[in-house]
């Protein structure tokens, strides 16, 4: 992925991350305002977002202009939902990839990014990495913790937010992993395979009734053509909020997916409606239930979903 990259005019504020001693190469410091998240902090909200802003800078000294931009994020322990049980000691990690992108050969460079924070108890600490023709790199690096009084619980409950697909806009957060509660913009799917075998559903917005759609990776009309779609299966139900609410067992979640019908196309949920709660059932083989929270009526049409799923 090439970056369109953002030059910076004026300079709020920089703050310097802790890291190792700064030697030759690219400078890479986190913007501080208070609409931005530039140092570390406890997270009160599941599957919520943090807005952080770069600032990277290549070597003054020498000729050697930046030429990529690297975003990753480790979770700790996994972003899926465990039972801590059976993780006495080491609990695993897992590092996501979530923006790798070259430049047009620039001496600096802001990068902006509205990025999604974890559902189930646990730290993430996300790293910015800028690179420069030599491969020389300078980073920054942010840690966030997110405690949950549910961890012990038989299923995983969230709610998470996700925006309509638009036409030039590569950050739209439309595809969602369920088990992680992790809304991922185009950019973090679009050439990382990894990431594309998170993805369980994709938001679209119906170009005739202008209504959101939900719709499986292996939808015709997305036209991806990623090697390995997950191959989560969707069901309808005639479950309302209050039975969405009731279903608090992995057996309810289950017989919920049974009791549900197909959908008449397979792979795609059609128009939705507020309130509405589909079944759905991962590759994992655990069931789930989704209910639609919100629908937004602004430009960005925002799409607010509650989702419970097994363990």
């Amino acid at each position: 992925m090439r970056l369109r990259s953002i030059l910076l005019l004026v300079l709020p504020g920089l703050v310097a991350a802790c890291e190792p001693g700064l030697g030759s190469g690219p400078r890479v410091q986190f913007v501080a305002d208070s609409r931005l998240t530039a140092t570390a902090r406890r997270l009160t909200t599941p599957a919520d977002t943090v807005t952080t802003r770069i600032y990277a800078r290549a070597d003054e000294d020498d000729d050697s202009p930046l030429e990529r931009l690297l975003i990753t994020v480790t979770y700790d322990p996994v972003p899926e939902p465990i039972i801590y049980s059976l993780f006495p000691e080491d609990r695993p990690k897992v590092d996501l990839v979530y923006l790798d992108s070259t430049v047009s050969s620039l001496s600096e460079l802001v990068f902006q990014s509205t990025q999604p924070t974890r559902s189930t108890a646990g730290a993430e600490t996300w790293r910015y990495e800028a690179f420069d023709a030599e491969n020389r790199k300078g980073a920054r690096s942010l840690r966030l913790y997110l405690p949950r009084a549910d961890s012990l619980a038989v299923f995983h409950s969230y709610s998470v937010t996700l925006d309509a697909p638009r036409a030039g806009v590569s950050d739209t957060r439309r595809f969602l992993a369920l088990r992680e509660g992790l809304a991922l913009p185009g950019f973090s799917v679009r050439n990382l395979p990894a990431n594309q075998q998170r993805i369980d559903l994709i938001y679209q917005v119906d170009n005739t009734t202008n209504a959101p759609i939900l719709s499986l990776p292996t939808e015709e009309s997305l036209k991806l053509t990623w090697p390995q779609p997950r191959t989560t299966q969707i069901r309808s139900t005639s479950l309302d909020s209050i039975a969405f609410q009731g279903a608090g067992t992995a057996q309810q979640l289950q017989a919920a997916y049974e009791s549900g019908n197909d959908f008449g196309r397979p792979t795609t949920t059609g128009a939705l409606r507020r309130g509405q709660v589909l079944a759905f059932l991962t590759p994992e083989g655990k069931p789930g239930l989704l209910r639609v929270q919100r629908i937004g009526t602004t430009n960005r049409r925002q799409l607010t979903v509650q989702v419970r799923v097994g363990k």
